[in-house]
């Protein structure tokens, strides 16, 4: 449904607030879904959400963000929130993080390469490398002590859209997938499919990248 339940606590001295959005159980959410927990710390108050995601998007808009892996490092470091503002209307000091609470069997990524300013939209055309094989570190657990064992935080890489052309405003989209029954990556491209190869697809101008639970 979509009613959030919401639970207050106290936890040495600071309130916090709990926040759980609840979802239908599907099959779908069963393969797809992680769930994440964002905690919020806004003065001497804190709220934390667990949320499902069934694509998990990576901001690249930082230069120095070369792999989904730094994205993902990036993305569960804390960060500074603008805007907050005291009942006496001076400004408060707020960070936010999020971090992994349950992983799914299927993670989908989508790497965020189409963004906005002041000057428009624009696609961010920078390499990002990819792994076939991509472990999720413990640190990126909301509790790394409880973090799953290495083999249930493998997952292998087994689909790649990609995004062909410079702007926003036009392209083209491709596949790539590895079909297991005849073990080799097929490349898809409209109508035509061809037989392609590891080195090709980690090359690619990904978009959405699926992985597999090794």
């Amino acid at each position: 449904n979509d009613e959030d339940e919401w639970q207050e606590v106290g936890t040495g001295g600071r309130s916090t607030e709990i926040i759980t959005f609840e979802y239908q159980e599907s099959l779908i959410f069963k393969i797809f879904a992680s769930r994440m927990k964002s905690t919020l710390i806004k003065g001497s108050k804190s709220s934390v959400s667990f949320q499902p995601y069934l694509c998990l998007p990576l901001d690249i808009s930082n230069p120095s963000t070369k792999s989904i892996e730094s994205a993902l490092q990036r993305n569960f470091s804390f960060e500074s929130i603008d805007g907050f503002k005291s009942a006496q209307d001076q400004s408060i000091k707020a960070t936010k993080r999020s971090k992994i609470d349950a992983l799914p069997e299927i993670l989908i990524f989508q790497i965020q390469r189409f963004c906005v300013d002041e000057e428009g939209a624009y696609k961010i055309t920078r390499k990002v490398s990819y792994p076939q094989n991509l472990v999720i570190e413990p640190s990126w657990f909301h509790n790394a002590k409880t973090a799953p064992d290495l083999a249930h935080r493998t997952f292998r890489l087994f689909g790649v859209i990609s995004h062909v052309g410079e702007n926003v405003s036009r392209g083209h989209y491709t596949c790539d997938v590895f079909c297991s029954h005849i073990n080799r990556w097929v490349k898809f491209d409209d109508n035509n499919h061809i037989n392609t190869d590891p080195v090709a697809v980690l090359a690619r101008e990904a978009y959405l990248l699926f992985y597999q639970r090794s």
